[in-house]
């Protein structure tokens, strides 16, 4: 499997499309709607309804500068939850 997490408008064909809502410039609705939440210590509230490891590639683009300093390590632990052992993931940071 291979995750596009925060996909937005860029919902792609032959990935598992994941976003908090759906995007009135979408081609098509994401295959889940999901918000990963925090705690106020910034671990994860809400993970993700998908098993641990079930991913060959998770690609982030344009998410992380939306979250808290605090928040991030527990972002990218979540992401590497998803991705099996020697997964790739791919972060794209325009404003970091």
């Amino acid at each position: 499997m291979k995750i596009n997490f925060a996909c937005g408008r860029r919902v792609l064909d032959g990935w598992f499309n994941i976003d908090a809502v759906r995007s009135p410039r979408a081609p098509r609705d994401p295959e889940l709607l999901h918000a990963v939440t925090f705690h106020a210590d910034g671990s994860v509230a809400s993970p993700v309804p998908l098993p641990d490891g079930c991913a060959d590639e998770l690609m982030a683009m344009h998410i992380v500068e939306h979250v808290y300093a605090w928040e991030a390590p527990a972002l990218v632990g979540e992401w590497r939850r998803l991705l099996k052992p020697g997964g790739l993931l791919v972060v794209e940071c325009p404003d970091i």
